[in-house]
């Protein structure tokens, strides 16, 4: 699961479960507790969580949640300290966020959690960034990094070290539907194309991707058009693996912003069915010099119908 699916899932019940389990701070998430006011030294916290989390890995910062001490002595969620008013907590966010960094950092997101009226909690996310480092703002003036469960400053040549990064590609795995033909009765066969997205600022190089499809679905037998064509090569999988894998060279790039194609699920819709089963798929996504991350996509049958239908 991506920072951003991280981001968007959690709700009450994933609060509560934080709770009851003691969850651990990590490298990529910070429970804080907070006035809605934001007094002084929540602005100095939300600076230094924005600029240790964007020159590090990125994270999540959930307001409202008490974080303490366990027996192995990191921070852990122990209680519940709801925010009210939530909206003036998340006016005071958005207006903070613009000078809690230099330079400014693109894509922080906070969102609300609401148990009641105007009351709840608030989740922010902190993309990593290639465009640091970041220095902390709002009276801190130093520069932090994110290493365990703890923000720490920054030695010198950790900042020097910053500000030569490369940058870097964020990649994801994507979908989208195409029809391949109609049917006699009305139906349409269709094909849901598989890909990899880039949506970082730098270009991956040599990209590899493992896909395992849930029952009922499967990955086509005719590729990606239908003329046995895969928009990446095949690989032959490890002994025993159920996994399909595709992946270039060192000379095959995907570009920033830049969408490829690699293979297909098919696929039928009756012509008067209003349902189809939820496609799960099951990938593990990589590139040179970029660490391997997994994931599921799941994509709801009836995203599918709407998506077909659409494009017929």
């Amino acid at each position: 699961m991506t920072l951003r699916e991280r981001f968007e899932a959690i709700d009450l019940a994933a609060i509560d479960s934080f709770i009851v389990d003691h969850h651990e701070e990590s490298l990529h998430l910070d429970f804080k507790t907070v006035d809605p006011q934001l007094s002084r030294d929540d602005r100095r916290n939300l600076a230094e969580a924005i600029s240790g989390f964007a020159n590090a890995e990125g994270g999540l910062i959930v307001w409202g949640v008490d974080a303490r001490p366990n027996t192995q002595g990191i921070d852990a969620a122990m209680g519940k300290k709801e925010i009210s008013p939530l909206s003036l907590l998340l006016s005071k966010l958005n207006r903070y966020t613009g000078d809690a960094v230099t330079p400014i950092l693109d894509g922080v997101n906070h969102r609300r959690i609401i148990t009641q009226a105007d009351r709840g909690f608030a989740v922010t996310l902190v993309p990593a960034s290639d465009a640091g480092p970041h220095m902390a703002k709002l009276g801190v003036d130093r520069y932090f990094k994110r290493s365990g469960s703890q923000f720490l400053r920054m030695e010198h040549f950790e900042v020097e070290d910053l500000f030569g990064r490369r940058k870097r590609p964020m990649l994801s795995l994507s979908w989208h539907a195409m029809v391949a033909s109609r049917t006699g009765d009305g139906g349409i066969d269709y094909r849901l194309i598989l890909g990899i997205e880039n949506s970082g600022r730098g270009s991956a190089k040599a990209p590899f991707v493992a896909l395992r499809v849930d029952p009922p679905y499967r990955l086509s037998e005719y590729g990606l058009d239908g003329n046995y064509n895969q928009g990446l090569p095949r690989l032959v999988s490890g002994r025993g693996k159920p996994d399909v894998c595709f992946g270039g060279t060192a000379h095959f790039v995907i570009h920033p912003g830049v969408l490829h194609q690699v293979t297909a699920v098919s696929g039928r819709l009756p012509a008067a069915s209003n349902t189809l089963e939820d496609l799960v798929v099951h990938y593990s996504i990589t590139a040179e010099d970029i660490r391997m991350q997994s994931g599921v996509l799941h994509v709801s049958g009836t995203d599918i119908i709407t998506a077909v239908r659409g494009s017929a």
